[in-house]
């Protein structure tokens, strides 16, 4: 599995030892750390979250005293609106979405997903973290129209396919 660096291994602990045991909370990783936890080889530079609406509400407060910017509906990115907030957890930016809609192929835009079934379950360094399903996150970054991410995303779930 990719390194994940240390740095970003406390604030992921920091993160879920202060949303331990809040009840209800929907959220996982997205983005770069969540694709290097589930063995892609690629950078991480910060730490995405994904969340129904009101966990982002819930979670943003939990986080208010390393809060950067409060989770606030957002629609300023071409091809997503979400309920955003930036937050700093042991040195490491931490971006919050909630009910993230994505812009269509077609211009319209989707509805929130749906998380619980698309979370799926990974462990490094005595955590056990939610991910978001790679096969989900290939769709998703083909509506962000980032092929590249999402091509590379393909090749990975290929490559894993032809391993087993």
């Amino acid at each position: 599995m990719p390194a994940i660096p240390d740095s970003h291994i406390r604030a992921l602990r920091a993160l879920t030892e202060r949303l331990k045991g809040q009840k209800g909370l929907v959220w996982a990783l997205t983005g770069s750390a969540s694709f290097a936890l589930q063995g892609m080889d690629i950078p991480v530079n910060d730490i995405d979250v994904a969340a129904d609406r009101d966990s982002a509400l819930r979670i943003g407060a939990l986080l208010e005293d390393c809060c950067i910017k409060p989770v606030e509906a957002d629609s300023a990115a071409r091809y997503v609106r979400s309920y955003y907030g930036q937050f700093r957890l042991e040195g490491v930016d931490v971006d919050l979405m909630g009910d993230s809609r994505r812009m269509d192929l077609d211009g319209s835009w989707t509805e929130p997903a749906f998380l619980p079934p698309l979370i799926e379950w990974v462990s490094v360094s005595s955590l056990r973290l939610p991910v978001l399903s790679l096969a989900f996150e290939e769709q998703a970054y083909r509506l962000l129209r980032r092929d590249e991410r999402a091509d590379a995303i393909a090749g990975f779930l290929r490559g894993k396919e032809k391993a087993k």
